[in-house]
C-alpha cells in the first residue's frame, strides 16, 4: 500500500527536488499541488506524479485536496508572519494529516508550537523547519553531544552560493532583513543586535575555505538554549562573495536600529524579510557547528560540518524534509503534536538522502 504525499511549492528548485525524490520511492504516491500556472502540471507528468489543483490560500481548497493524503510537504512559499502563515498546517490538523515544511524563519519555526494541542488531539504530526536550520544544524550538534557533559556555547554558521542566481538578485532578496533588530543569547542573557552584523571568520572545509559570516535571525537562536542548555548561541551566514557581504553589512549599519524596528512592523515587509533569508538557506553550500563545553571538568571544543563540494546545495537543504517523509512512510508516525524539526532525524538519516551527491561530513 502506498502513502499519498502532497507536495506544495514544486515551482521552486527545492520543491522540484523534493518531488523528484518522493516520486522515485515505490512506497509513495507523489501528488503535486498545481495553482494557476500549468508549470507544475507539466513537471508532474515528467516525473510520473499526479497533479492536483489547489489554492493554498483558500482553506476549503486545501481541505478538499487533503482527502486521502497521508502527509503534506510545503517546500515553497515565503512563510510570512501574517495571520495565514499556518493555513495549510491548520487544515492538516483538522483533517488528521501529517505536515512538514522547509521554512527557516525564526518566528515561523518556533511559533508552530501554537498548534500542538490541536495536533495531539487529531493524532497528526506537524513539523516546521525541515531544512538546513534548524534540522541539519541540530543533527550536527546531536552528533557531538556524547563528547560533552555540558555544552556552554554553540556557534552555527552557514555559507550560501547559488550558481543559478545572480549575486545582485541575492543581495536584493536579503536587503529587507539586513539591519533588523534580533535577540541573541550570550552568557545566559538575552541582548539585542542586528542582522548581518558582528562578523566572524569560520574555516569551512574545501572548496569553501575561510568564510566571513554575519549574524542572522535563525530558529537555532531560540531553540538551542532550551534543547542543549547552552548559555551562548549564535547563528551566522555568509555569501561566497566578499564584496556583497561587506556591502550588506555597511547597509545594515546605515539602516540603524530605529529604522529597522519600524520596517519590520510593516506587513508589506514581513514576507520580504522571510523570503530573503529563506532563499539564502535554500542555496547553502555548507552548515558548520562549533561547540564549546566540558567533559569531566576538562574544556572541550568540537566542530562538525556538512559541505557540498559541487552544485549540491539544494540537495542538502532538502534532505531533512525528504528523510522525514520517508521515515514516516516506512516506519510510521509514532508521535503527534506540532514542533520544530529538531530531534526527529539523526545525522545518518539526513546523509542517507545525500547519497550520490558530492557532500562531505568533516569533524574536528
Amino acid at each position: 500500500m502506498t502513502a499519498r504525499i502532497l507536495v506544495l511549492g514544486a515551482d521552486v528548485a527545492a520543491g522540484k527536488r523534493v518531488a523528484l525524490a518522493l516520486a522515485a520511492d515505490p512506497s509513495i504516491e507523489c501528488v503535486i499541488g498545481v495553482g494557476g500556472s500549468d508549470k507544475n502540471r507539466v513537471f508532474a507528468e515528467q516525473i510520473g506524479a499526479r497533479a492536483l489543483k489547489i489554492d493554498a490560500e483558500d482553506a476549503m481548497s486545501v481541505r478538499k485536496a487533503l482527502d486521502g493524503v497521508f502527509a503534506v510537504v510545503q517546500a515553497g512559499g515565503s512563510f510570512q508572519l501574517g495571520n495565514y502563515r499556518y493555513r495549510v498546517a491548520e487544515q492538516c490538523v483538522k483533517c488528521a494529516v501529517h505536515y512538514v515544511d522547509m521554512a527557516s524563519a525564526r518566528r515561523h519555526v518556533t511559533g508552530i508550537k501554537a498548534l500542538n494541542a490541536k495536533a495531539e488531539a487529531s493524532s497528526s504530526l506537524i513539523v516546521a523547519g525541515a531544512t538546513a536550520v534548524p534540522a541539519i544544524s541540530s543533527a550536527l550538534v546531536d552528533s557531538l553531544t556524547q563528547e560533552f557533559d555540558r555544552m556552554g556555547e554553540i556557534r552555527v554558521a552557514v555559507c550560501s552560493a547559488d550558481p543559478g542566481t545572480s549575486w545582485l538578485a541575492m543581495g536584493r532578496a536579503l536587503l529587507p532583513s539586513v539591519g533588523r533588530v534580533i535577540r541573541v543569547r550570550q552568557m545566559g542573557r538575552w541582548r539585542d543586535t542586528h542582522v548581518w552584523s558582528e562578523p566572524e571568520k569560520v574555516a569551512f572545509p574545501a572548496p569553501v575555505g575561510l568564510q566571513r559570516v554575519y549574524l542572522c535571525d535563525f530558529p537555532d537562536l531560540d531553540l538551542f538554549p532550551i534543547l542543549y542548555g547552552a548559555l551562548t548561541v549564535s547563528a551566522r551566514a555568509g555569501l561566497q562573495k566578499p564584496l556583497l557581504n561587506n556591502t550588506l553589512a555597511a547597509l545594515g549599519r546605515l539602516k540603524g536600529a530605529k529604522s529597522a524596528k519600524a520596517s519590520i512592523t510593516k506587513p508589506a515587509n514581513r514576507g520580504r524579510v522571510s523570503s530573503g533569508l529563506q532563499k539564502l538557506v535554500d542555496t547553502i553550500t555548507g552548515v558548520h557547528v562549533h561547540v564549546l563545553g566540558q567533559q569531566k571538568g576538562t574544556v572541550v571544543r568540537r566542530s562538525a560540518c556538512l559541505i557540498a563540494r559541487s552544485d549540491s546545495g539544494t540537495a542538502m537543504s532538502c534532505s531533512p524534509a525528504i528523510a522525514l517523509i520517508k521515515k514516516w512512510t516506512h516506519e510510521g508516525v509514532s508521535s503527534a503534536g506540532a514542533m520544530p524539526c529538531i530531534g526527529l532525524l539523526t545525522l545518518d538519516a539526513v546523509r542517507s538522502e545525500l547519497a550520490g551527491h558530492d557532500i562531505m561530513l568533516v569533524r574536528s
